[in-house]
């Protein structure tokens, strides 16, 4: 799955509509649905989002499945084994730090 077919699921499973996600996230409608459709959040968010969401970002990437197991398939896995995922390493770190 991409992010933003996991955007919409977790979104769905926390019961929110694209407008109240934007409100916890003090953005648009507008941006939850261009997320939806492709386009991704400011890194800023991500520790917002994964916390509005009750979802880890690695699941929400798909980086990981629900059970925690590496979807070592997916392509933004295999750039964070090669070490390409700086935005993703930082976002990760902060969410951990719970900035």
């Amino acid at each position: 799955m991409k992010f933003s077919d996991n955007l919409v699921k977790y979104r769905k499973k926390a019961g929110l509509t694209q407008g109240q996600l934007a409100a916890k996230l003090s953005v648009t409608p507008q941006a939850v649905s261009k997320w939806e459709k492709g386009s991704y959040p400011d890194s800023e968010l991500l520790p917002e989002l994964s916390k509005a969401l009750d979802v880890s970002l690695d699941v929400l990437f798909a980086l990981k499945s629900d059970d925690g197991k590496i979807n070592a398939t997916n392509a933004a896995a295999k750039k964070m084994r090669r070490g390409q995922g700086a935005i993703y390493n930082g976002a990760v770190l902060l969410a951990h730090l719970h900035i």
